[in-house]
């Protein structure tokens, strides 16, 4: 079942296959048209860690991947979803899409016509210097090295913008409390508790928009991020460029907590200037 899946996925990948929806095995979503024909590629990844005794369950990131999943068909992306992932279920469908996009050539002259982005929710921290995520069963996953390399890896999309999403701890500091008590206290409010959930190379054009800032935690509740959710709506409700609209989002997160709780971050390699993902009407 699961090599047929992967098989029928590759085909509406490369535009093989018909429109259509699938959602067996292990929760991989494919949506829209084709590639060829879409703006983009959407991949979007969410973990809640149900039934996990290891790991903090985060029901919000439901409501993240339901965000995300509405804003990029909106866009007319192609979607890629998956929902409570292995380790080595994000590993094989990031392979296959690395593999594929191995036979792209885009041109100088059209980059920004086609954008991919990855979205993750979910669990993460620093290790060792390096920044990880956590699969739904546990498992690690290197940020650099198994997700951002397949993605930017082939020179025939070096003109493919790329966009990486990540709501998830990059650590495990308190920035601030919300109501200004010690520095070292989970963040609480009076209707909710929040959560704690928890690169770079130079070349490949791409930009990753964190929740958080290095070391810090991501807050949550059940009704999904602190950041994600507000990202996604600002994505697909205002007229405006990635670049202004992160930053737009950036400053409403700082602003809506009290002392500043959380503070996102933006590190951009993208080569191209202010970049779209709204699909522009085509003029007769």
């Amino acid at each position: 079942m699961q090599l047929a899946l992967c098989v029928h996925m590759l085909r509406v990948f490369l535009g093989q296959s018909e429109p259509g929806v699938i959602k067996e095995d292990y929760g991989q979503v494919a949506t829209g048209t084709t590639f060829a024909d879409s703006p983009g590629l959407a991949i979007l990844v969410a973990c809640d860690y149900e039934g996990n005794d290891t790991k903090e369950t985060l029901l919000g990131t439901r409501e993240d991947a339901r965000e995300m999943r509405e804003t990029f068909n909106r866009l007319g992306y192609l979607i890629r979803e998956m929902q409570n992932p292995t380790k080595e279920e994000m590993k094989r469908l990031l392979k296959e899409i690395s593999d594929e996009l191995r036979g792209y050539n885009v041109p100088k002259q059209a980059e920004g016509e086609k954008v991919i982005v990855f979205a993750f929710s979910g669990h993460g921290d620093t290790v060792d210097r390096a920044e990880k995520l956590y699969a739904n069963d546990g498992g690690i996953i290197d940020f650099m090295d198994e997700i951002v390399f397949p993605l930017t890896r082939h020179a025939g999309v070096k003109y493919v913008p790329k966009l990486f999403f990540i709501d998830a701890c990059r650590g495990g500091e308190i920035l601030f409390t919300k109501k200004g008590g010690n520095k070292n206290q989970v963040a609480k409010s009076s209707d909710e508790v929040y959560f704690a959930k928890g690169v770079q190379h130079v070349e490949g054009n791409y930009c990753v928009a964190y929740a958080t800032i290095p070391h810090h935690v991501s807050y949550a509740s059940n009704r999904g991020s602190i950041w994600m959710p507000k990202l996604a709506r600002a994505l697909r409700e205002m007229n405006d460029s990635f670049q202004n609209v992160a930053a737009t989002v950036m400053k409403e997160v700082q602003d809506s907590l009290k002392d500043n709780a959380q503070q996102c971050q933006i590190v951009s390699h993208l080569n191209c200037g202010p970049l779209m993902l709204r699909r522009v009407p085509t003029r007769n």
